[in-house]
């Protein structure tokens, strides 16, 4: 179950402001929901550096290069925090890694220097513990430790370099054009390209930096160049020059959006951001003047869900209501009117795919449900995916969200009552919290990833909770050993033909994935006849839960998409199979299943 590394290169051309950073986030997103790790190398917004050259240029052209590549530098930092904030907020795991901590060095000129070393231990120790690492391009430590530019467009350099030291599975360079040229794009003649080679890369020159062009070619890395949300760029490698037809913009996709509520809301407002493929049609809620105000054009607005759903002007309904009976109605209208469905309702999701109807539209990818379990981590997806190679035994995790952030609270020295309220103020927990801390959100969780691992529900009868009560929270503290704390644990195993699950607050070792989990984040162990995998994620809250959305929103957009036959050639390079594996001891996020119990259960 190791995971391969991509590396994703976001210019300065696609980071024009902070509202990008939004777009730069649904791509590391739908790269982590396929199973990589992402090591994304980000230039400075547009403009930024040539804005901060002029004003050391204030000083005169001649002074102090290594003052003027520090101050240069900084367009790279901001970008690249701002990014890993970006990140958080959608509840991604990330780390920033700057040069000095990954130890990226260079030597040379230092506005003009080339890459000369990367502790690739040091960048396997952060990958073990993070699905993302956020890098600055651009910059470098020189021989006296002081910051050194790697040229116009070093960005580009900085990816590659990354990607062939690691020897990542994928290096894909993210820009705002849609592929490579054989000519200036303006030009009328200009034919785009399906696959080129690293020389002619490095010859064309405008959109790839040419010494990172053949900086990849000395190091024999195969890296893509494109745009964002797509797989149809250029393919540039060892490869005879191939032209590809014109580029087909994404079809519009009309939306139904049932829910504006918190999780709706940011939806909507992520896909203002997103662009014209995505068209919203209707608005589906209870308050119409409350929607107005928080933005939402009028003419959208509708009270009727199970209307709406079936509308002729509707491709693609997305759910985020809070009444499960009524998401359950939409939905199974939609499915059979032809629909694809989106949805966040756990209830409603748990009773749709116990259908035949159901099960076969989420086998056939005409219903997801990522955001119904872990928020922005990805746990069906992984947990599906482990089950197609046939290795899941059993499943464990923290999964709500609400009763974490009330035992991470009470960790903290809050008496019970006032981590609930804490809870309920940050807007994690309803003003009833007991289905969460009763265990009922997480046994649907559950049963969600225990239908994704065997195809499979849990019988009730073979379901054991209890609740995260402050009696047994309080009895569970006063046994705990030295390095244990208390954590809601949900897990599920198949045995003599059946599913059974268990529920309820248990003490977890705390440097354990599960007791890592703080506040309202969640994690998962995929325990497997190869290993454990760990998957990490906040669980609860607008964007974490939008993110999610979004991400099988763009996942449905990817699956209508025709592959380009042009690209045959690079296939196998592009698949992730052959050395997709960085070299230095990356350790696995998790240690083989051990034979002992992973946690201790409160007692009946």
């Amino acid at each position: 179950m190791a995971r391969q590394v991509i590396v994703l290169k976001f210019g300065g051309s696609v980071l024009r402001n902070d509202t990008d950073t939004r777009l730069a986030v649904h791509e590391v997103y739908r790269f982590v929901r396929r199973g990589f790790r992402v090591i994304a190398v980000v230039s400075a917004f547009s403009g930024e550096t040539d804005a901060l050259l002029a004003r050391a240029d204030q000083f005169g052209a001649d002074t102090c290069p290594t003052g003027r590549s520090l101050l240069a530098g900084t367009g790279e930092l901001a970008s690249t925090a701002l990014l890993a904030l970006a990140l958080d907020r959608a509840g991604v795991s990330a780390a920033i890694a700057p040069p000095w901590r990954i130890g990226l060095r260079v030597e040379g000129e230092p506005l003009d220097a080339q890459p000369a070393g990367i502790d690739v231990q040091a960048v396997g120790r952060l990958l073990a513990g993070h699905d993302v690492l956020v890098v600055p391009g651009f910059i470098g430590l020189d021989e006296q430790g002081s910051l050194a530019l790697l040229g116009r467009g070093g960005s580009d350099l900085t990816a590659l370099y990354i990607a062939g030291s690691l020897r990542a599975a994928r290096c894909k360079l993210v820009k705002d054009v849609n592929a490579l040229y054989d000519r200036d794009p303006a030009d009328p003649r200009a034919t785009r390209l399906a696959t080129a080679s690293w020389a002619q890369a490095a010859a064309l020159g405008r959109v790839v930096q040419p010494k990172a062009a053949l900086l990849a070619q000395r190091l024999g890395v195969t890296f893509e160049v494109g745009q964002a949300l797509r797989d149809d760029g250029t393919v540039v490698g060892d490869f005879a020059p191939a032209h590809a037809p014109p580029a087909v913009p994404d079809p519009v996709t009309r939306v139904a959006l049932l829910g504006c509520g918190v999780v709706g809301l940011g939806v909507f407002r992520l896909f203002a951001a997103r662009g014209s493929a995505l068209d919203v049609r209707h608005v589906v809620v209870r308050d119409t003047a409350k929607a107005r105000s928080a933005g939402v054009p009028g003419s959208l607005l509708s009270t009727d869900p199970s209307a709406v759903a079936i509308a002729p002007d509707v491709d693609l309904v997305i759910d985020t209501l809070s009444d499960a009976d009524a998401s359950e109605s939409a939905i199974l209208a939609a499915l059979g009117a032809g629909k694809s469905v989106v949805t966040a309702s756990k209830a409603a999701a748990l009773r749709v795919i116990t259908t035949p109807a159901g099960r076969d539209a989420w086998r056939e990818g005409r219903l997801r449900l990522s955001a119904c379990v872990g928020g922005a981590a990805p746990m069906l997806e992984r947990t599906r995916a482990a089950a197609r190679r046939g290795e899941v035994t059993h499943l464990r995790g923290v999964l709500n969200g609400t009763s974490n952030y009330v035992l991470s609270r009470v960790d903290r020295g809050d008496t019970f009552a006032q981590a609930v309220k804490a809870a309920q103020e940050a807007g994690f927990a309803e003003a009833d919290p007991s289905c969460d801390l009763e265990g009922v959100d997480a046994l649907r969780k559950i049963r969600l990833l225990a239908l994704a691992a065997w195809g499979r529900d849990v019988h009730p009868a073979d379901v054991h909770r209890l609740a995260t009560s402050e009696a047994r929270v309080a009895a569970l503290k006063a046994a705990a050993g030295p390095g244990e704390v208390v954590r809601q644990v949900a897990e599920c195993w198949l045995r003599d033909g059946h599913v059974h699950a268990r529920v309820g607050p248990a003490l977890v070792p705390a440097r354990s994935a599960l007791g890592r989990a703080r506040d309202e984040w969640n994690a998962l162990e995929i325990v497997t006849v190869r290993g454990v995998h760990v998957i990490r994620g906040r669980g609860a809250g607008r964007w974490p839960t939008a993110e999610a959305v979004v991400g099988d929103v763009i996942a449905h957009l990817r699956s209508g998409r025709i592959a380009d036959p042009a690209r045959a050639g690079a296939a196998s390079t592009l698949s992730g199979a052959g050395p997709g594996t960085p070299s230095g001891p990356r350790r696995c996020a998790a240690r083989a299943a051990s034979r002992r119990p992973a946690h201790r259960p409160a007692n009946t």
